[in-house]
């Protein structure tokens, strides 16, 4: 029996059932109307739950409506540092403000200082023995807790997992990964039942939608409800699956181990498998069955649409040509699978619409580089627009000094024509110490304004002397790799900023020269 074919416990056939029997004894609930969409949105994108599925769908509904997705910096890869928990540093500065955020990452209240107030927050979870399949075979030439058991055997490893099991584990944890990309405790005790129903509640609190992937188009029904999205909004194509060859045979007795072994995940998602059935409910099955319905329709459609007679074709991703649409291979011994287009599709799109059609079926780590790029060219357009506009306060300054002069010119003639009138000693001598006076002041004023102007251009220049194209990056001290470099941080709770200079800056004449320069822009205690 394959794990995907796992029957879920009594408790989750007695909701559903309850739903489906109830299908045509309720009436359809009306559609969510007319109010604005909500685009400001958290995904918690968990691990081998078909979160990559779902990041696709906000990559392009963030795409569609012109929003910025918050995006990791590029010390993180395409995660939020993960497993390390959240801060607010992992991710690029060039994508903030934010409106959309769904890379993976280890969950914490931290989220909420970046992102706008009236987020929502929605995640999605996987039966639990299900799930620990897919990762052991996903992650066990990774993770250091699968790596030593003998013939790679899910079925060792559960008959003694205290023996390979690192709690401390570095690149993925190896139980209950759910609770802790929640930010739980994934080794609390069982029998710590407080705590437990704690969290679950937490969990609760913090996420308006808790998605659940066995049920993935009726969560979208709840998705594209809470949200008030359109039904293209919520389109999606399957993606990061494995190949039949890569997924388990669960011997019998398996499944219940696995659960056992990650007890917490298995009452989160028996808790929140359960509240979904009752949302459901709560819309009416008669309205989501027709909402499933035209989901499922509309998807068609757009593949249609898209790739007309030449569909793309579902292949591992050693077979897949074009690099774009390659998915990320964990290792050798898992096949993951990917779509390739066939070379003659030409059928009259332009190349706008070639585009987002291939982006439906673009893997994450491909798309999350185009985002990222896509920000990158906008920051550069602004740090453009913002020299421009140095340069025109520039022009304007020159003009008022020009102004003053021409006023320094009147005023000579003025006290040039005073003396030839001859007037009176008395008045003659006041009109020339007024006139003094305000010559004096025009004076200092114009010494006052060459000297900023002076200072701007020495400034410019300087930099521009010492450091070319490849200026000094302000970055946190902690990312900042030369230690004479890093300016003094008095705890962690305060982020002071320095210089950080390119590794490829080559172009001093000496190391008198280089000295010099990184002076300039050393903190005060080295």
């Amino acid at each position: 029996m394959l794990v995907e074919d796992f029957m879920p416990e009594v408790m989750e056939e007695r909701t559903m059932d309850a739903f489906h029997l109830s299908l045509f004894s309720q009436s359809s609930q009306p559609s969510p109307g007319l109010k604005p969409k909500q685009t400001n949105v958290v995904f918690l994108k968990t691990h081998k739950t078909g979160s990559s599925t779902m990041q696709n769908l906000l990559f392009r509904f963030a795409e569609r409506h012109n929003l910025t997705v918050a995006l990791p910096i590029k010390e993180c890869d395409h995660l939020f540092c993960y497993p390390r928990s959240f801060k607010t540093s992992f991710i690029h500065p060039g994508t903030l403000p934010a409106n959309i955020l769904t890379n993976h990452m280890r969950f914490n209240q931290k989220v909420r200082r970046l992102m706008p107030n009236n987020s929502t927050y929605i995640t999605i979870l996987r039966e639990p023995a299900s799930m620990f399949e897919s990762m052991f075979t996903y992650f066990k030439d990774n993770c250091e807790s699968f790596k030593n058991v003998p013939n790679g055997s899910l079925e060792a490893f559960l008959t003694k997992p205290w023996r390979y099991y690192e709690r401390n584990e570095p690149y993925m944890p190896a139980r209950n990964a759910l609770t802790f990309d929640l930010g739980g405790d994934k080794d609390r005790p069982e029998t710590d039942a407080a705590y437990i129903r704690d969290f679950v509640a937490e969990v609760d609190r913090n996420f308006s939608l808790v998605m659940i992937a066995e049920y993935f188009d009726e969560s979208l029904v709840l998705l594209r409800h809470l949200l008030s999205w359109d039904l293209d909004d919520v389109l999606y194509v399957k993606l990061n699956m494995r190949a039949n060859s890569s997924k388990l045979s669960i011997a019998p007795g398996l499944t219940a181990k696995m659960r056992a072994w990650n007890y917490l995940d298995t009452k989160l998602y028996d808790h929140f498998n359960a509240s979904l059935w009752q949302k459901l409910a709560a819309l009416g099955p008669a309205y989501v069955a027709n909402e499933v319905r035209l989901l499922r329709q509309a998807q068609e459609r757009l593949m249609q649409s898209c790739f007309g007679e030449w569909m793309p074709q579902l292949r591992s991703a050693k077979l897949i040509k074009n690099k774009e649409l390659q998915p990320y291979q964990p290792s050798d011994k898992v096949d993951i699978m990917g779509y390739d287009l066939p070379d003659n599709i030409s059928h009259g799109l332009s190349s706008q619409v070639q585009e987002l059609c291939l982006k439906l079926i673009m893997p994450e780590v491909q798309y999350n580089n185009v985002l990222l790029d896509r920000e990158t060219q906008r920051l550069m357009q602004e740090k453009l627009m913002q020299r421009l506009m140095q340069e025109r306060l520039m022009q304007r300054l020159m003009q008022r000094l020009m102004q003053k002069r021409l006023m320094q010119r009147l005023m000579q003639r003025l006290m040039q024509r005073l003396m030839q009138e001859r007037l009176q000693p008395l008045l003659q001598r006041l009109m020339q110490r007024l006139i003094q006076r305000l010559m004096l002041r025009l004076r200092l004023m114009q010494e006052k304004l060459m000297q900023r102007l002076m200072q701007r251009l020495m400034q410019e220049r300087l930099m521009q002397s010492s450091f070319g194209d490849c200026m000094p990056q302000i970055r946190s001290v902690k990312q900042i790799k030369i230690k004479k470099m890093r300016p003094f941080q008095p705890n962690e709770s305060v982020d002071i900023v320095g210089y950080e200079i390119p590794a490829n800056v080559s172009h001093w004449s000496s190391s008198q020269v280089h000295e010099l320069c990184l002076k300039l822009i050393m903190p005060e205690m080295q």
